[in-house]
C-alpha cells in the first residue's frame, strides 16, 4: 500500500568508509556537496567568467571591474583601500547610478528599455513625497553622468551601456570605459 522505496546502495546506512558506519543522512549530505562543486566547475568555466568564481562575474558588468579595475589603480590613490573592496565599491557605484537613473525616468514616464539590467523594486514604500525625490534622483543623475563624461561623449555612450544594459565593451573602448567608471567611484565614495 504506502511502501517507501528503499535507498539506493550508495545510501544505505551500513555503508563503511575508512572502517567507520555513514548514516544515510551523512551519505546524502555528502553526495549533495559533490554535486554542489560540480556546478561551480561548471558555472566557473562558463565563457564570461573566465574560471572567476566571484558573483561579480556573472555579468558583464562585473566581469568588466574584476578584469580592469586592478592594483595598480589601489596603489595610485594614495589610499588603504584594498583591490577587493575597490572593485566593490566601483559595482556598488554603477548600480547607484543605475537604479538613480531607472527611478527618475520610472517616474518621469520615460519607458525603461527592456533590456535594462537592474531591478527597481521599491517594496512598496513610495511616501508621497515623490516630487522632492525626483528633483534628487536628476541632480544625483546629472552629477554621475557628468563623472562619466570624463572621456568624452562616445565613452560616456558605452560606459552608459555597460552600466544599464549589460552590454559589453567594444574593441578599444576598454581603457577610456574604465576610466569614467573610476571617475563614478571618485564621484559616489569621494
Amino acid at each position: 500500500m504506502n511502501e517507501v522505496a528503499p535507498l539506493p546502495a550508495r545510501f544505505q546506512k551500513a555503508r563503511k568508509r575508512s572502517g567507520k558506519a555513514v548514516s544515510a543522512a551523512k551519505a546524502i549530505a555528502e553526495a549533495q556537496r559533490v554535486a554542489a562543486d560540480v556546478e561551480k566547475v561548471y558555472v566557473a568555466f562558463q565563457p564570461h567568467r573566465n574560471g572567476d568564481m566571484s558573483a561579480m562575474a556573472g555579468s558583464v558588468l562585473g566581469s568588466f571591474v574584476l578584469r580592469h579595475i586592478t592594483v595598480a589603480d589601489c596603489l595610485s590613490d594614495n589610499s588603504k583601500i584594498s583591490i577587493l573592496d575597490l572593485q566593490r565599491e566601483t559595482m556598488e557605484a554603477c548600480e547607484s547610478y543605475a537604479r538613480v537613473w531607472g527611478n527618475w525616468c520610472k517616474h518621469k514616464g520615460v519607458p525603461l528599455p527592456a533590456n535594462f539590467a537592474w531591478d527597481l523594486s521599491t517594496n512598496g514604500q513610495d511616501d508621497g513625497r515623490i516630487e522632492e525625490r525626483m528633483n534628487d534622483w536628476k541632480e544625483t543623475k546629472e552629477k554621475y553622468e557628468t563623472a562619466i563624461r570624463c572621456a568624452g561623449r562616445a565613452t560616456y555612450a558605452v560606459t552608459r551601456d555597460l552600466i544599464l544594459f549589460d552590454l559589453p565593451i567594444p574593441f578599444g573602448w576598454h581603457n577610456s570605459a574604465r576610466r569614467s567608471v573610476q571617475n563614478l567611484w571618485s564621484v559616489v565614495y569621494r
